[in-house]
């Protein structure tokens, strides 16, 4: 294992493993949360932010999906 407060090497691993080469961050989270709190018609969806990784098959690389 490396050091606890290097980010730079899990981050690059998971850019890596995305098909887009960005990870999704806490910021995009947030984002579709606003998203549904601003949205009072839809209800019973369920929303995964994944940049498309789970429709382009990369779930089984190593390092992305625990």
């Amino acid at each position: 294992m490396g050091d606890r407060d290097d980010l730079e090497t899990p981050y690059a691993r998971l850019a890596a493993a995305s098909s887009s080469g960005v990870p999704t961050t806490a910021g995009d989270v947030a984002q579709a949360a606003l998203f549904l709190a601003r949205a009072p018609r839809i209800n019973g969806a369920c929303l995964v932010i994944d940049g498309g990784d789970s429709v382009l098959g990369t779930a089984g690389r190593d390092g992305y999906y625990a």
